[in-house]
C-alpha cells in the first residue's frame, strides 16, 4: 500500500530526528573521551608549572602562595597555537663568540618579559613558560626573540648533547651507495656486524616508504614498522644500552616528584613514556634517553608539538637526575 505524502514527510522527519540525536550523543561521547585523554596528558604538567626563574635562589616558602595549577587541566591538545609553530630544522654549530654573563642575563630578561605577557590559556604548551629553549626552530617566538643568542647557547652545551652526524668512511659511503642503487638491498653483501645493521635498516626503510597505505597507519603499526627498526639499528645494537618499548614510567620524574616528601603518605608516579633507553654497564641502570611517539601517520601538528614539549620535560628530569647522581 502506497504511503501518503504526509506519512512520508513524517517518516523523513523521524529519521532526521534520530540522526540528529545520534550525532549529539556521539559528539558528547567524543568530548568526554577527549577530556579523559587530556587529563591523562596534562597530569605530567599540572604540578610542574614554574612560578619564577628556576635560577632564583629563593626558597619555595619565599615565593608566595602556590598558584592553582589545575586551572589548565581541561585544556585540549587542539588548543595548541599552531600559528606560532614552524617545521623543525637541523641546528648548526656556528663559530660565534661564547655567551657572557651579560648575554645570559639579557636572554633571561627577554624570557621573563615574554612569560609575563603570555596569556594563561597558552601556559600549558609554551616551552618558554617552563624555561625550555627550543633549538629546533619549531617554536616561532623562541626563534624570533633569541635569534642573536641561540648559536652561542648551542655552543655552550656539552659536545655530547649536540647530535652531529659523523663523517662517513670511504667503505661506509660505498656500502650506502650500493644499498641505494641495488634493486634488492637485501642482496648486497656485507662483512661486519655493523654493516649487517646498516643493511637491515635500509631494507626496513625501503619497506616502510613503499608499502601500500604507508600514509595512513596507526600508532602501533608506525611504532613496529618504522620506530623499532630504526632504534634497534641505531641504539639497540650497542651492547652498553638497552631500549625498552611500550608505555612505561620514567623513574627520574618519580624521584623528583617525591623528593622531600613522605612516600608512605603519597607516592607519585613519573611521566609515562613510549621509549626508554637504559645504560647497562653500571650496577644500577640509569635512564640516558627516552622518546615519545606522536600517534600514527598522519599526525596533527598540535599533537606533535604537545609530545615534543612533553619530551623536553622528560629529558629535563632525566638529565637532572644524572647530574644529581640520582638512581
Amino acid at each position: 500500500m502506497e504511503m501518503s505524502v504526509l506519512e512520508r514527510k513524517a517518516n523523513v522527519q523521524k529519521a532526521q530526528g534520530m540522526l540528529k540525536f545520534e550525532q549529539i550523543g556521539q559528539r558528547r561521547l567524543d568530548d568526554a573521551a577527549s577530556a579523559v585523554h587530556q587529563r591523562q596528558h596534562s597530569s605530567y604538567i599540572s604540578d610542574d608549572l614554574p612560578e619564577q626563574n628556576p635560577l632564583s635562589s629563593a626558597e619555595p616558602s619565599e615565593r608566595g602562595p602556590k598558584k592553582d595549577c589545575f586551572i589548565f587541566g581541561e585544556t585540549h591538545v587542539d588548543e595548541v597555537d599552531i600559528d606560532v609553530l614552524n617545521e623543525a630544522c637541523a641546528s648548526q654549530l656556528l663559530a660565534v663568540r661564547p655567551m657572557t654573563d651579560g648575554d645570559w642575563a639579557t636572554a633571561m630578561g627577554k624570557i621573563e618579559e615574554y612569560r609575563r605577557k603570555l596569556a594563561k590559556e597558552r601556559y600549558l604548551y609554551d616551552p618558554l613558560y617552563y624555561f625550555l629553549v627550543d633549538h629546533s626552530g619549531q617554536h616561532g617566538p623562541t626563534t624570533a626573540m633569541l635569534a642573536d643568542y641561540l648559536p652561542a647557547m648551542r655552543l655552550a652545551m656539552p659536545q655530547e648533547m649536540n647530535s652531529l652526524l659523523p663523517v662517513l668512511s670511504e667503505e661506509k659511503e660505498t656500502l650506502l651507495s650500493q644499498l641505494l642503487a641495488a634493486k634488492r638491498a637485501s642482496d648486497v653483501s656485507v662483512r661486519t656486524d655493523e654493516e649487517y645493521y646498516i643493511r637491515d635498516l635500509v631494507v626496513s626503510i625501503f619497506k616502510a616508504v613503499t608499502m601500500p597505505g604507508k600514509d595512513n597507519i596507526s600508532e602501533m603499526e608506525h611504532t613496529m614498522r618504522n620506530v623499532v627498526p630504526f632504534l634497534d639499528a641505531a641504539i639497540g645494537c650497542d651492547q652498553e644500552c638497552r631500549v625498552h618499548y611500550g608505555e612505561q614510567t620514567l623513574e627520574p620524574t618519580a624521584a623528583r616528584r617525591n623528593a622531600g616528601s613522605n612516600p608512605t603518605e603519597r607516592a607519585r608516579a613519573g611521566y609515562k613514556v613510549d621509549v626508554i633507553i637504559e645504560y647497562q654497564e653500571f650496577s644500577w641502570l640509569p635512564v640516558i634517553g627516552c622518546g615519545e611517539i606522536s600517534g600514527g601517520i598522519p599526525c596533527s601538528r598540535a599533537k606533535e608539538w604537545a609530545d615534543t614539549l612533553k619530551l623536553g620535560l622528560e629529558l629535563r628530569d632525566g638529565y637532572g637526575a644524572e647530574g644529581a647522581g640520582c638512581r
